[in-house]
Parts: structure tokens; sequence; C-alpha cells
């Protein structure tokens, strides 16, 4: 009987107000953490994949030749008004002229004069299928995408964690944590000998250890009235 009544410690004095603000505001920063991280994770997994998508034929253009610059087309962005600049162009193959453009806008581009000479590549079964660059895009979606990746394994593992932690959290503010976890076997030797002493018959079952602790304080008083 002893070490029944020892296993039912008496819980520390707490601040009931204070720890629910404290885990309460954990919850609102956890939620914060978890929708900017699921953003832009689906944002850089988003364009990662349309740019990757967008240039994986290119990794097939094998054959590589000059191109003459035939005309420039120029956008400025309406934020700071920063230009970008695609260029159209003209080269020969198997014996006859090809027509191309740059795949990415960029502000080096506009610095290009018509007639300028570019290196290219291009499929040699089909010249029709040609581009400036045959793997910086590609490797650029890659990249994207794996930040985003790296970004959505993060958010899935930190609320893997939060959940295990919250398990672990005193959720009705009784000074004694692990609430959610389950009962350990110590408890459950207390409630089936408790329940012993009371002349009634007890099975172990699954329960949480705050479920364990209600069941050892009920045993408690009513041996303590017995």
């Amino acid at each position: 009987m002893l070490l029944f009544i020892h296993m039912d410690q008496t819980p520390k004095p707490i601040n009931p107000t204070l720890h629910t603000a404290t885990r309460s505001g954990a919850k609102v920063i956890r939620l914060i953490l978890t929708i900017v991280g699921t953003v832009n994770a689906g944002f850089f997994l988003l364009i990662g994949l349309a740019f990757a998508g967008f240039s994986y034929g290119s990794l097939a253009y094998s054959a590589e030749t000059q191109a003459t610059v035939t005309s420039i087309t120029e956008s400025t962005t309406d934020e700071d008004g920063t230009r970008y600049c695609t260029v159209n162009y003209t080269f020969s193959a198997t014996g006859k002229q090809y027509t191309g453009h740059t795949t990415v806008g960029t502000t080096d581009a506009c610095s290009q004069q018509i007639g300028s000479i570019i290196g290219i590549k291009y499929d040699p079964k089909n010249p029709t299928k040609n581009s400036d660059d045959n793997s910086g895009t590609f490797l650029f979606g890659i990249t994207m995408a794996g930040i985003g990746a790296v970004i959505a394994v993060a958010v899935i593992l930190g609320n893997v964690l939060a959940s295990m932690a919250a398990k672990r959290d005193d959720i009705n503010n009784d000074g004694l944590f692990n609430d959610r976890m389950p009962a350990t076997e110590a408890q459950l030797n207390v409630i089936q000998s408790g329940m012993r002493d009371l002349g009634e018959f007890w099975v172990p079952r699954k329960m949480t250890q705050q479920e364990a602790r209600d069941v050892i304080r009920d045993i408690t008083n009513r041996l303590a009235n017995k």
C-alpha cells in the first residue's frame, strides 16, 4: 500500500493561465510557420518543375553551331523598371536556314546587337528544336524544385516533431507532463494492485498517462474511504 500511495505524486503548483497562454502561443507560431513553409514549398516546387519541364527536351540538343541575332524583344517589369530581353536568331544546319529564340529573358540579352553571333545547340535530327541553353534552365528548375522539396520535408518533419512534443505536454495544467503518452508499466501495475485491494478484477488496457493518473487518483480516494 505504501508503494501505491507513492506512485500518485501530488503535482507541483503551477500558474494555469500562464501555462495555457504559453502553449497557445506556441501553437500559433507553429501554425504561422506551417503556412509560410507550405506556401514557399509550393512556390519553389511549381516554378522549379515548370522550368525543368519546359527545358527538359533541350538536354537532347547535341549539335552546336553559331547563330546570327535577327531581332531583340524587350520587356520591362512594373515593379522597378528592369529591362529583360529575349533574342531571336537564325542559323544554318543540314543545308537549310532555321530560326529560334532564347528561352529566358535576361538583362544581358538587352546588350546584344542585331547581327551579333551567339552560340546555340540543336537537335541534329530536327534542327527546328534548338536553344541557346541546353542545360542551365533545366538545372535551374531542378534546383528550385529541390529547394521546394527540402522546405516541404522540413514542414512535415516539424509538424511530426510538434505532434510528438504535444503528446508530452501538460494538457490539463496539473503540473504533470506526458499526458498523451502511453501509460507506463508502473502505472498499470499500480492500478491492477489497487483494484485488487478494492476486491475488483481489472484487465490492463491501453490508456494515456493522464488517464492512468486519473484512475490511480480515483482508486486512492476509494481506498481512503473504504
